[in-house]
C-alpha cells in the first residue's frame, strides 16, 4: 500500500502539473503539482499509518486482531479526510456539509467495497494466504 501509494501520488502531482499546464496556468502549475503531490503523500501516510503501528504481534483490543484496528482505524482516518476536505469546500463555496460529506462519504464506501472485492478475488485467483 505504502508504495502504490507514494507512486500515486508522484502520478497525481504530474497529472496536476500537466492538467495546470494544459489551462494555460503555467505560472501556477509547479504550485500546484506540488500542493498536489503533498496531499496525497500526507494522505498515503495517514491511511497506511495504521497498518505500520498495529503489528501482528500487537495485543487485541476488546476482542479485535491487530489488522481488523489497522482497518478500523483506517476508515475512520478516511472519514476524518473527507469531513475536513467537505468542511473547507463547504466555507469557501458557501455549500451544504451535510450533503457533500454524505456523497463522498458513500463514494468512499463504495469504492472500499469494491476494492475488497477485488483484493479477495485476487488472493483466491494467486492463491495468496494471509
Amino acid at each position: 500500500g505504502l508504495v502504490t501509494g507514494i507512486a500515486a501520488a508522484f502520478s497525481m502531482g504530474a497529472s496536476e502539473y500537466l492538467s495546470s499546464r494544459a489551462e494555460k496556468k503555467a505560472e501556477s502549475a509547479v504550485k500546484a503539482a506540488f500542493f498536489t503531490w503533498l496531499s496525497y503523500l500526507v494522505t498515503v501516510f495517514l491511511l497506511v499509518g495504521p497498518y505500520l503501528v498495529f503489528q501482528a504481534d500487537s495485543p487485541d483490543f476488546r476482542g479485535l486482531e491487530p489488522h481488523v484496528q489497522a482497518l478500523l482505524c483506517t476508515f475512520a482516518i478516511g472519514l476524518l479526510i473527507v469531513a475536513v476536505f467537505n468542511f473547507y469546500v463547504s466555507v469557501v463555496e458557501e455549500v451544504s456539509f451535510k450533503s457533500r460529506f454524505f456523497e463522498m462519504a458513500g463514494i468512499l464506501a463504495v469504492v472500499s467495497l469494491i476494492s475488497y472485492v477485488i483484493g479477495i478475488a485476487l488472493r483466491g485467483m494467486l492463491g495468496i494466504e494471509v
